[in-house]
């Protein structure tokens, strides 16, 4: 036999084209998982930036917290005797002792009806009773029966929640013994209370007396005498509340608290160390690696590491005789991580809190003197103590008419017309109108009008008054009619000026805007705000706080974390970048692959088939040769 005149190496045999196909796929696909490495990594680095971010939000927190002296320091307020007196101090307190006499305790007003043999069965009465508080009268109807029961009664004036509170209360007597008790809800005089039972009838409700009369609390401390409705005496001396418990006399004694201070540094410290040693961790070569941490190479977590750094090294904070942390017992390590050692600080403390306080807060931007308050103190306003002084006060616009208003009413309608500013109004009077109809049709035209003037009856003449303070309340009333014997305004009319306040910051201009008074601009204090509230020419002082190393590492950071244009938002965002790149290119490149994996699909089966063909004509051919 013959052997086949045409050979197919094995083809015949059958070819594993799935796996050949994977197999030049992969090659075709080690670019994407290149590219899916490369993601990897960023994602990876981004993870981290992420951890940075909080760890530099922690420490920026830390700072925060502290940043203002009132939030660094703390006070212990003890008394010698608490069952007289209780105190607890802020950061606003200073070190001292008061001497405090509790001469009475406030109280609230309690009072009592008449007995009843039950609660809940005999009749009370009808109608309303009425109680006043404060001046203001409140009638509770209970008219809707006319058999209420001293429960019905309790249960009225609770729902009214007045501030009085009414109980029942069985006091054992042989006969009668419920009455019903009111008892204002808070202490003090101003919250004494009346009831007025001459609306209420057909029952046994009769009377109310007086168990105990509202009183307010008065406490002596170091020989002033004060008065509060409370037993709470909060606003004596800053910083520092007392709590009157019993009649007598006790020593509060208030005392810086290093405790609870060094409680406040340590957690910036430990911060800042917990920051620096992740940032050390993932920058340093272990040894024997090829390479170090995600973030060796990364020139953003180095310049973070050094801003954080630098403001620990720098010095000369202004407010204190202080110039470095290591002063304080904060010492920067080599790793540039901190330690804390407490001993140190104690000593600098107890030496000069003031200073030690100067060193790492400011103490705010604030003024004093009476009716000052501040709005506004720029940045440029350089550190220090400024003078203030008053020469005049602001007032607002003010005026009467010329004469009384007609005691008969108008005789004829007039049109009265108030300017002020751009703004104006004309309000017709009617003949018959009296005074106060005429303030009445006056004031909702004012107001209508959008103009803060109030027209009011000054023992019969008009008056009128502005809202506001300064020049812009100023004001011009006329009549259409000259006859003085109307409105009493006439064609003269009436004029009123307001006053801007006037003075000067550091001894220089300053311009008024009502009570509002603004260094100008060209001066040291150039836009310091100050509102003068005072009625009369006065004095003050305005301080302008340090910086201290809180407030300089707050803002370091704030600017490290700034949402917007900060180190951590833009490494960030240019991963995110990078990462959708990668996306991108992957997507594209898997698009590829898989037009290439369609074709050598295709290009194989048309192989198959084109073997089969050829494996069918060898057989053929074999069978030819066969026959020959």
């Amino acid at each position: 036999m013959a052997a086949p005149l045409i050979s197919f190496g094995g083809l015949a045999t059958g070819i594993d084209t799935g796996a050949l196909i994977d197999a030049l796929l992969g090659v075709k696909a080690k670019p994407i998982n290149l590219l899916e490495q490369q993601k990897s990594s960023f994602s990876q680095l981004k993870a981290k930036y992420k951890t940075l971010e909080q760890k530099l939000d922690a420490l920026h927190a830390a700072a925060d917290d502290v940043k203002k002296s009132q939030d660094l320091l703390s006070y212990k307020a003890t008394s010698s005797d608490s069952t007289i007196a209780s105190a607890s101090a802020t950061g606003d307190a200073a070190s001292g002792s008061f001497t405090v006499t509790v001469d009475s305790l406030a109280k609230a007003q309690s009072d009592s009806s008449n007995g009843f043999a039950d609660f809940d069965t005999t009749n009370a009465g009808t109608g309303s009773i009425s109680i006043t508080i404060d001046g203001q009268t409140t009638a509770i109807d209970l008219s809707g029966s006319s058999t209420n029961t001293l429960e019905d009664v309790r249960n009225a004036i609770n729902d009214a929640d007045l501030g009085v509170t009414a109980t029942i209360v069985n006091t054992g007597a042989d006969t009668d013994p419920y009455q019903l008790v009111l008892t204002s809800d808070e202490t003090g005089e101003e919250n004494s209370f009346s009831v007025d039972l001459s609306g209420f009838t057909g029952g046994s409700l009769s009377s109310f007396g007086n168990l105990q009369a509202a009183s307010n609390a008065q406490i002596t401390v170091n020989g002033l005498t004060v008065e509060r409705s409370t037993n709470n005496f909060d606003d004596v001396v800053d910083g520092v509340s007392f709590t009157a418990l019993a009649e007598g006399t006790t020593t509060i004694s208030v005392d810086a608290d290093l405790g609870k201070i060094k409680e406040k540094v340590k957690k910036y410290v430990d911060a800042h160390s917990d920051l620096i040693n992740f940032v050390n961790s993932e920058i340093e070569v272990p040894e024997g690696a090829e390479k170090g941490g995600l973030f060796n190479g990364e020139s953003a977590v180095v310049s973070i590491k050094n801003k954080v750094l630098g403001a620990i090294s720098s010095g000369g904070f202004p407010g204190s005789s202080l110039s470095t942390l290591g002063e304080i017992g904060i010492d920067l390590n080599a790793d540039g991580t901190l330690t804390f050692n407490e001993a140190d600080f104690d000593a600098a403390a107890k030496e000069n809190l003031d200073d030690v306080v100067g060193l790492l807060t400011t103490k705010g931007d604030f003024v004093t003197g009476n009716n000052l308050a501040l709005y506004a103190v720029p940045d440029t306003v350089a550190f220090g103590t400024y003078a203030i002084d008053i020469t005049q006060a602001a007032t607002k616009a003010s005026g009467a008419a010329s004469s009384a208003f007609s005691g008969v009413g108008l005789l004829t309608d007039e049109t009265i017309t108030i300017t002020q500013g751009d703004e104006s109004v004309e309000v017709e009077l009617s003949a018959g109108d009296d005074i106060d109809t005429a303030v009445d049709k006056l004031n909702d035209a004012l107001s209508a009008a959008g103009i803060d003037i109030t027209a009011s009856n000054d023992g019969g003449t008009l008056q009128f008054d502005a809202g506001d303070y300064g020049s812009a309340s100023s004001f011009t009333v006329a009549s259409n009619l000259s006859a003085l014997s109307q409105s009493g305004v006439g064609a003269a009319g009436v004029t009123a000026a307001g006053l801007d306040v006037q003075g000067t910051i550091n001894g220089e201009a300053a311009t008024g805007e009502g009570q509002f008074l603004t260094a100008d601009d060209g001066t040291s204090v150039e836009g310091v705000k100050l509102l003068y509230s005072g009625d009369q020419a006065g004095t003050g002082e305005l301080t302008v706080g340090a910086d201290g190393f809180f407030v300089k590492a707050e803002a370091l950071l704030d600017d490290v974390l700034d949402p917007v244009s900060g180190l951590i938002k833009g490494r960030l965002d240019t991963l995110n970048t990078n990462i959708e790149d990668i996306d991108d290119k992957v997507d594209y490149l898997e698009d590829q692959l898989e037009s290439h994996e369609e074709f050598l699909r295709l290009r194989f089966a048309a192989l198959e088939q084109l073997i089969g063909q050829l494996q069918s004509q060898q057989a053929y051919v074999g069978t030819i040769g066969f026959g020959l």
